[in-house]
């Protein structure tokens, strides 16, 4: 599976895909993340677990690069638009 990996604030974003129809979004954090669960945001400190994960990109590079990466995903996994 080809994997792009994405430098953020406070970790790491990856997106993976395969011919398959699969892509994968992925955030590799530290030992503390901010977990969502239902309709209600609390702050926890987790080490895994948990609905969803936050990674901090804060510079136009890294929003494009992930912009880019994902859409290479797409075209690979569902084929290009016409």
């Amino acid at each position: 599976m080809p994997k792009d990996t994405i430098p953020a604030d406070d970790g790491t974003v990856s997106v993976g895909w395969t011919k398959d129809r699969d892509v994968q979004l992925g955030v590799e954090r530290g030992p503390v993340v901010r977990y969502v669960g239902g309709a209600v945001a609390a702050n926890m400190n987790v080490t895994a677990g948990g609905s969803s994960l936050f990674a901090t990109l804060t510079d136009r590079a890294a929003v494009n690069r992930l912009i880019r990466s994902l859409r290479r995903a797409r075209d690979a996994a569902f084929g290009a638009d016409a």
